[in-house]
């Protein structure tokens, strides 16, 4: 049996997602056949795999050879660059790659008086972005920080270059069009780069690529939705479809287009969210990148994420209930492996190691996963397919070899009227595909004989591409609007596929369990130590509707400290897999074991799930003043003695043991909030984490 860890180490680095060399991509491809089914080309590079505020990813190595005056030595004799000059990687590069001018130019992506434009920008950083996530509620107040008490101090000149992206939903993301080197140059932009950084760390802020947040928002996940995210790490994408599945971001449907979307969805109020249902499954095939996930993901306060750890081409069967029945997903997102030459302003490496024969290599990793990502996709489900590479052989050529063999099971859906601020360009009808001598072949007949194992004719157009709508793919390029390059397909499965007919459950072998936490299985709470929940529904009042199968412990030698909770899906999947998958993560926190005597409750509220079932909570709950809070936050704790008369009159009636204290604005309207606190027999402690005691200090200051 594999197990669950529920309370995830922190990560302070994400994996290096490089792919192998050239060299090795093309020995893969002289094989003839497809590659192993284990992914024998490292995950490559994605636009979220650098998601921190601060950090280069620039090759020291290079620079040292590009320009020793950069270069420091530390105690080992070991060169690197100095902190305050990363910025000269982007002046001293030889941002030149012929090979791939020549195959973009090539490609007619873009009209010949757009070349030079866009070969420009691909030489220039990449702009700061980010997006706004949580509860509606807290969005809405950040987002009014951001606007009014940061970007409204900055000078005309430079508040220009600070927008909202006007596609997002919500008015919720934003991109500041300088690179983050350049902020922390810039005196002006200090307040709002400090902000951003504490923010991101106390997870009210997802630093995310721009062109990285439109496969969400195509997804169209809905509240009650079931949904796989196959290649998840390191998690921006996951964030927005959790923020999505409680409900939280509202993303209008043109009716023309509702038929293709999945029936399934649950109606669930946006403001307030009340046990939300359904499931997000996380997946990453590498777990380095998994532990990064579920660093991300734990932050996002959600009872309905699972993290997983499998090849995402050979993704096991879910099976739920007694009679084991496969899970088909509502929304299955396929960000895939590639050879990430859309990135290539971020990863400046790409430079000097792009090679056709990367993508030539991941052509039959990007299909299988794919594949499999339809055969777990519900008959009238949607899929999202995206990659950020520029390459057609990755993204038209994968699509069409799937359009064919499922036989009109599956289609392309027309997104063109959707998010009509963001400026794209439709898939292509017809490519050529580079060689790796740099030679360009129009179709898969003029192939010479020597090079047909390697350009096979499934990476070309096939004669009916004119049949595959194509032009409902889209294609954003760096010099449209200041973004990496992103391609993006949305599929509607219409039918079941041709082969899943005579074997609707595919065979998975189930992978060798990985022991992560070999003693210390997840067990039910309530059923495992009756008398603890009763003690805890007790002292907070819980009705007896409340759902306490959905609580989960890690049973150990002692007994266990914290008590997470999970959907009715999740709780479901938990019982019917932890034999037949590796699952890194589940459930959020709720509650936590104290070991205080003088409370009849030995436990305590948690408060990263606060939010999940204070509606189902009727424990004492105090409303404090701003300067009471303020001083609480500051300290961890306020005296009695220092509490208003009003105040000291609610802590008396209240027990000794958890309680809630709430913020809101005298006049009703604005800011609020709840924070988990504790009553003593001469103070009151809140237990909140310093990112998040920052995150409400600030908007207290600033809600004036």
């Amino acid at each position: 049996m594999s197990s669950v860890t529920l309370a995830p180490a922190e990560i302070s680095e994400p994996a290096n997602g490089q792919i192998k060399s050239p060299q090795v991509a093309e020995c893969a491809i002289k094989t003839g056949g497809d590659l192993p089914a284990t992914e024998s080309v490292k995950r490559p590079h994605s636009p979220e795999d650098s998601t921190k505020m601060e950090g280069s990813g620039e090759s020291v190595n290079e620079a040292a050879e590009l320009n020793p005056d950069l270069i420091g030595a530390n105690g080992d004799g070991v060169k690197k660059p100095r902190r305050d000059d990363r910025d000269g990687f982007h002046k001293v590069l030889e941002k030149e790659n012929p090979r791939l001018e020549k195959y973009i130019k090539a490609l007619g992506i873009v009209p010949e008086e757009e070349w030079e434009t866009l070969r420009e920008v691909l030489k220039e950083p990449l702009p700061t972005s980010f997006r706004v996530t949580g509860f509606r509620r807290d969005c809405e107040a950040v987002k009014t920080v951001i606007n009014e008490h940061f970007l409204a101090q900055l000078q005309e000149e430079e508040r220009k270059l600070c927008q909202e992206i006007p596609w997002y939903p919500d008015h919720l993301a934003f991109q500041i069009n300088i690179h983050r080197r350049h902020m922390r140059k810039h005196d002006e932009f200090k307040p709002l780069r400090d902000y951003l950084i504490s923010e991101t760390a106390g997870g009210n802020i997802s630093r995310q690529e721009t062109v990285s947040m439109i496969p969400p928002v195509l997804l169209d996940v809905k509240p009650g939705h079931k949904v796989l995210d196959m290649c998840a790490a390191p998690g921006s994408k996951t964030a927005q479809i959790v923020d999505m599945l409680q409900g939280d971001i509202s993303i209008p449907i043109p009716e023309e287009e509702a038929g293709a979307a999945t029936s399934q969805a649950i109606d669930v109020p946006a403001v307030g969210p009340v046990l939300p249902d359904g499931l997000v499954v996380a997946n990453d095939m590498e777990l380095k990148r998994c532990n990064l996930l579920t660093h991300q993901i734990k932050r996002l306060q959600s009872p309905c994420v699972v993290v997983t750890n499998h090849d995402a081409s050979q993704m096991p069967n879910i099976c739920i209930g007694e009679a084991d029945t496969a899970i088909q997903f509502d929304r299955v997102l396929c960000d895939v492996p590639c050879s990430g030459d859309g990135t290539i302003r971020k990863n400046l490496d790409l430079w000097r190691t792009w090679h056709p024969n990367n993508a030539l290599a991941l052509h039959p990793v990007q299909y299988r996963i794919l594949r499999r990502g339809l055969e777990m996709l519900a008959v009238g489900g949607r899929l999202v397919y995206s990659t950020c590479s520029m390459n057609p052989v990755e993204n038209e050529a994968i699509l069409c070899r799937m359009l064919n063999e499922t036989k009109a099971t599956v289609e392309l859906v027309d997104c063109s009227h959707r998010l009509p601020d963001l400026k794209r360009v439709p898939g292509l009808k017809k490519w050529s595909v580079m060689a790796g001598d740099g030679v360009l072949y129009e179709d898969a007949e003029k192939v010479p004989g020597n090079l047909k194992m390697r350009l096979r004719p499934e990476f070309f157009a096939p004669p009916n591409v004119e049949m595959l709508h194509l032009d409902r793919a889209m294609r954003v390029m760096p010099h449209f609007q200041n973004t990496g390059a992103f391609f993006i397909a949305v599929l509607h499965k219409k039918a079941t596929l041709p082969w899943q007919k005579y074997a609707p459950l595919i065979p998975t072998r189930p992978p060798k369990a990985q022991q992560l936490n070999e003693n210390e299985p997840l067990v039910p709470f309530a059923a495992e130590d009756p008398a603890a929940w009763a003690s805890i529904k007790g002292f907070f009042k819980i009705q007896d509707d409340f759902p306490a199968d959905q609580l989960f412990i890690r049973k150990t030698k002692d007994k266990s400290r914290h008590i997470y909770m999970v959907s009715k899906v999740v709780k479901e999947m938990l019982h019917s897999n932890l034999d037949r998958m590796r699952i890194v993560n589940a459930g959020v926190r709720i509650l936590t074991r104290t070991g205080v005597m003088e409370s009849t409750c030995a436990y305590r509220l948690a408060q990263e799930g606060l939010q999940i079932w204070m509606e189902h909570l009727h424990v004492a709950k105090i409303t404090m003043k701003k300067d009471e809070i303020a001083a609480m936050l500051k300290k961890d704790f306020i005296q009695f003695a220092a509490l208003s008369a009003e105040t000291t009159k609610q802590v008396d009636e209240a027990p000794v043991g958890s309680i809630i204290v709430s913020y809101q604005k005298p006049e009703g309207d604005g800011l609020m909030f709840d924070l988990a606190a504790w009553k003593a027999a001469s103070s009151v402690r809140c237990y909140v984490a310093k990112e998040e005691r920052a995150h409400f200090t600030r908007l207290m200051n600033m809600d004036e």
